[in-house]
């Protein structure tokens, strides 16, 4: 015997109760802040062989594996560099002048997911400054090097 799903209006009910908080009031006039993580890093650093994990709250410091599903996990930042032994000539002078590259990871959906846990109130500046403060952390996966040497190529920074 196959089961049946409830119907939609009985579902609608069960998850938008006046007890339940509503995405459309998260953009009050139709507009809402979108808020990213803004990396900036040498592409070539540490031969080129590392990813910049991004949390929202804490971080499993054990097997680095597991960090992209943990559920804290919001994005990664990996840059294609090459290692210093590169036979390509373009990665070379890119190497000599530490070219910097940039990257966003967005963390409005992990935001708005917060939201309707009841973790944050909204997500206006008010409230996602300080959780940011608090909760923002990063992690350097490296293949080669140690990652305390990455943090002089890595300057992580949130702005309003």
């Amino acid at each position: 015997m196959t089961e049946q799903l409830p119907k939609l209006e009985t579902l609608l009910d069960q998850s938008i109760g006046s007890d339940k908080p509503y995405i459309k009031d998260l953009a009050k006039d139709n507009k809402y802040l979108e808020w990213l993580v803004n990396i900036k890093s040498q592409r070539h650093a540490l031969d080129g062989q590392y990813s910049v994990h991004v949390f929202l709250n804490a971080v499993e410091e054990g097997d680095v594996s597991l960090w992209p599903v943990s559920p804290h996990h919001v994005g990664t930042f990996t840059p294609f560099g090459q290692a210093s032994g590169t036979g390509c000539e373009n990665c070379k002078n890119q190497q000599a002048e530490h070219l910097e590259i940039t990257g966003q990871i967005p963390l409005t959906v992990a935001l708005i997911e917060r939201y309707l846990a009841g973790i944050v109130q909204d997500i206006s500046a008010e409230t996602v400054v300080p959780y940011l403060t608090e909760h923002l952390h990063w992690r350097v996966e490296s293949v080669s090097v140690s990652l305390p040497h990455l943090l002089r190529f890595l300057q992580p920074s949130f702005h309003i």
